[in-house]
């Protein structure tokens, strides 16, 4: 999901991301018009995804990828989902392992990510530990730098329902024109 994340397109019928605050993934359906924890719904994460290009930590995924055994098989599958909606994690029960799913919450237990972390904490889910980013020190590393791959001289990029704070934004050209 991470070094080689495969393309998506708009289409997919649910989306798989990573939560690095709680080292799980999150699943959201197009059905779940709510937010996510960190307060994106199904709309702004297709676009994140959509058009093809693919997004580490990001990844569009069918139904039938759910029922998979092969499913987040190179991140420990349903181990490592935190969060999803609902009628989604019923829907999927089946597919839960016994051990797992009631450890995984929902948008009745998680509404952000502190209340996520907290569900997670209190249900000892396997992808987080209480010692891990306790003090909100330890952030997930993102000095590496992000390309957007771009057809044209003009960029544009969006970001829509997200919270950040940046400590600096460096942008730069890299046309050898």
């Amino acid at each position: 999901m991470f070094d080689h994340p495969h393309t998506s397109c708009g289409c997919a019928e649910a989306i798989s991301f990573f939560i690095p605050e709680v080292n799980g993934f999150g699943i959201v359906d197009s059905a779940f018009k709510g937010n996510t924890p960190f307060g994106m719904d199904f709309s702004a994460l297709i676009k994140q995804i959509g058009g093809g290009t693919p997004t580490p930590g990001f990844l569009g995924i069918s139904y039938a990828y759910m029922k998979s055994d092969k499913f987040l098989q190179g991140d420990d599958g349903w181990e490592r989902v935190v969060w999803m909606p609902s009628a989604l994690k019923k829907k999927f029960s089946d597919y839960i392992a016994e051990d797992i799913i009631d450890k995984i919450a929902t948008e009745k237990e998680a509404e952000n990510l502190d209340s996520l972390r907290s569900f997670l904490l209190n249900e000892k889910h396997p992808a987080v530990k209480e010692n891990e980013h306790e003090d909100n020190s330890e952030k997930p590393d993102v000095s590496k730098p992000v390309g957007i791959p771009v057809s044209r001289r003009k960029v544009k990029v969006i970001f829509e329902g997200i919270n950040f704070i940046v400590g600096e934004l460096i942008i730069t050209s890299t046309d050898d024109d």
